[in-house]
């Protein structure tokens, strides 16, 4: 599953825990009950200016977020894409 969402700042914090609480409600009904939660936080591209505090910003928000519902989370560095960080799930594989 992939969401954009695009919301001010002052949302973001409440919009990362309904998007958590919804993506493990799907995951759980599903039955996965493996999987690890990552924060990709930087790009490899370079950033600069306003647009460098706007990515510091957001990854605080979505830290924030995280640890609000209570999730465990990796910091995946230089993972993030190039229009922002974002949360990762990786669910373990089915055989």
């Amino acid at each position: 599953m992939d969401a954009h969402i695009i919301c001010s700042p002052e949302q973001i914090f409440d919009e990362v825990r309904k998007v958590c609480q919804i993506q493990l409600a799907m995951l759980n009904a599903f039955g996965f009950k493996e999987y690890k939660l990552y924060l990709a936080t930087k790009t490899k591209r370079k950033i600069s200016g306003r647009r460098k505090i706007m990515w510091s910003d957001a990854t605080k928000a979505l830290k924030r977020g995280l640890s609000a519902e209570g999730l465990d989370f990796e910091m995946d560095e230089a993972a993030a894409p190039f229009y922002g960080p974002q949360i990762d799930i990786k669910i373990k594989r089915w055989r």
